[in-house]
C-alpha cells in the first residue's frame, strides 16, 4: 500500500530542478499530494530499491544524481542543492550519456544468488559457409543493440543498477585455424570476455576450418534470454543490416516495471503456500553433471510440450522435483514488438495440476512490486526447471539454469521434439522418456 505520512511543511519547489525532482519522488513513492522541498525520501516510504529508481529517473531527466546523493541528501531541497548548476550554454547530450534502465528479475536473481555478477552467460553456436568476415558485422549488431551495450553498477550485495551505454566495444576472437571445431572451446572462449559490469555483455568466439566458420555468441543472461541471443544470431547469420522494434531496451522494462508495481498483491499469499509445500527432491535420482538427450517424434506445440512434460515427471513420482516445477514466461507480449532484452523470468507450477498455466504475475510480484517482494523473497523455490532453448546450447547449466538441482531442456522442431536432461539420474531419464512416449511407468 502507498504510505500516507504527513508533509515536512515547508516552502513548494519553486526551480526547475526542484519541480522535476519533486515529480520523480511522487512518481517513484506512487504519492498523490504535493511535497515540500523539505519532504524526506525515506520517511515518504522510500528505501534502497526504490532510491535506485529514483536515481535512474532522475538520470533520465538529465540530473546527474548518483545514489550516495540520495542516500545523504535526502530531501528535494537537499538533492536539488547538491547538483551542479548547468552552464547557461549547456548543449543537451543527453544522447550521449548512458540510459538508467530497470533491473530486470534475472538480474534481481543473480543479486540474491550471491554468485559472481558475470556467472550467468548464455552462449548458441551457429555455422557460417566459407569464411566470412565478422568482426564488423558484430560491431554493427553491438552499435545497434541495446542489450548488447547494458553495463551493470553493483554497488552492494542489495543494489545493482543497470544503464545502456552510448557506445560499447565488440569482443571478438578467433581460435587457431582447425580441421574441425571444439565447441566446448569455443564457448569458453567467448565467455571469458563477457564482463557486464565494465560494459561487455557480449562476446563472439569463431574457428575457421577448411571449408566454413564455426562461431559462438555469447551474452549475459542479465542483458538478453535464450530467445533473445537466438534472435542475434539469426542477425549474423543472415547479414542483414539490424533492425529491431523503435521500443529501446530501457523503455521496455520501464513497462514491466510499471506493470509490477501495479499489479495487486492480493495472489502473494497463494503463492507464497504454493512454494512452502515444495518438498525437498530425493538426493538419489539426482547426477550433478549428467547430461542425456533424446527425441520424442512428432510435431508439438510448446504447451503440451510442457504439459506432457509435467504430466511424465509427476508420473515418475513427487520425489522427482518435489512437486513443483519452475517454468518460463515472457514478460513483453510478441517478441517483434521489443528489441532483445531480458524478457523471460519463471514461474512455479505444480507437476499434478495440468491446468495451471505459466503467467506473469509471479515474477511481476517476486522481483518488480514493493510489497510482492517483500512477502515472497524468502520462499523456498522448486529445484527442477523446464525450459526452452532454440538452437544449439552446452551440454551443462547456463545462466538460470545453474540455480536448479536438475534441468530439462525441450527444442521444438518439425518432426520431433529434442528433449535433454541435466543433472538427472539415468532411472529418471528413462521413465521420463518411456512416459512421453507412451510406455507404461509405474513410480520410480
Amino acid at each position: 500500500p502507498v504510505p500516507v505520512l504527513a508533509g515536512a511543511g515547508g516552502r513548494a519547489p519553486e526551480s526547475q530542478t526542484e519541480r522535476v525532482l519533486a515529480e520523480i519522488f511522487r512518481d517513484v513513492l506512487r504519492l498523490e499530494r504535493e511535497l515540500s522541498v523539505d519532504d524526506d525520501f525515506f520517511r515518504l516510504g522510500g528505501d534502497s530499491i526504490l532510491a535506485a529508481r529514483l536515481v535512474s529517473a532522475a538520470l533520465a531527466r538529465e540530473l546527474s544524481l548518483t545514489l550516495r546523493d540520495v542516500l545523504e541528501h535526502r530531501t528535494v531541497g537537499g538533492l536539488a542543492g547538491a547538483l551542479p548548476a548547468p552552464p547557461a550554454d549547456q548543449v543537451d547530450q543527453f544522447d550521449q550519456e548512458p540510459v538508467p534502465a530497470p533491473v530486470s528479475a534475472t538480474l534481481d536473481r543473480l543479486r540474491e544468488s550471491g554468485a559472481d555478477p558475470n556467472a550467468w552467460v548464455y552462449t548458441e553456436t551457429f555455422e557460417l559457409p566459407g569464411h566470412p568476415e565478422l568482426r564488423a558485422a558484430y560491431a554493427a549488431v553491438v552499435a545497434g543493440t541495446d542489450a548488447l551495450r547494458m553495463s551493470v553498477q553493483c554497488v552492494s550485495r542489495r543494489l545493482w543498477l543497470s544503464h545502456i551505454l552510448p557506445t560499447a566495444p565488440a569482443a571478438v576472437t578467433e581460435l587457431a585455424p582447425a580441421d574441425d571445431a571444439d565447441l566446448a572451446a569455443l564457448r569458453a572462449a567467448a565467455t571469458d570476455l563477457v564482463d557486464i559490469t565494465i560494459g561487455r555483455p557480449s562476446a563472439l568466439a569463431f574457428v575457421r576450418t577448411p571449408t566454413r566458420t564455426v562461431v559462438s555468441l555469447a551474452v549475459h543472461a542479465g542483458a538478453a534470454d535464450r530467445a533473445s541471443v537466438h534472435r542475434l544470431v539469426d542477425v549474423l547469420r543472415s547479414d542483414v543490416p539490424v533492425e529491431w522494434a523503435n521500443t529501446g531496451l530501457a523503455p521496455a522494462l520501464q513497462a514491466v516495471e510499471e506493470a509490477g508495481a501495479a499489479t495487486g498483491t492480493s495472489g502473494a499469499e497463494e503463492w507464497l503456500d504454493l512454494l512452502k509445500n515444495r518438498a525437498d527432491v530425493d538426493q538419489n535420482i539426482l547426477a550433478p553433471g549428467r547430461a542425456e538427450t533424446f527425441d520424442w517424434v512428432g510435431p508439438r506445440g510448446e504447451g503440451a510440450v510442457r504439459n506432457a512434460v509435467r504430466r511424465a515427471l509427476w508420473v515418475t513420482g513427487a520425489n522427482t522435483t518435489g512437486g513443483l516445477v519452475d517454468e518460463e514466461v515472457a514478460m513483453v507480449a510478441g517478441a517483434g514488438s521489443t528489441p532483445p532484452g531480458p524478457f523471460t523470468a519463471t514461474v512455479p507450477l505444480p507437476v499434478d495440476d495440468e491446468d495451471r498455466t505459466a503467467t506473469v504475475e509471479f515474477p511481476l510480484l517476486r522481483h518488480h512490486n514493493q510489497a510482492g517482494r517483500r512477502a515472497l523473497r524468502r520462499a523456498p523455490v522448486p529445484q527442477v526447471l523446464i525450459t526452452r532453448v532454440h538452437g544449439p546450447a552446452a551440454d551443462r547449466p547456463e545462466g538460470v539454469e545453474t540455480l536448479y538441482r536438475a534441468v530439462i531442456r525441450y527444442h521444438l522442431g518439425p518432426d520431433a521434439t529434442t528433449i535433454t536432461m541435466l543433472g538427472f539420474d539415468a532411472s529418471v531419464t528413462k521413465a521420463v522418456r518411456d512416459a512421453l512416449t507412451g510406455t507404461v511407468v509405474t513410480s520410480i
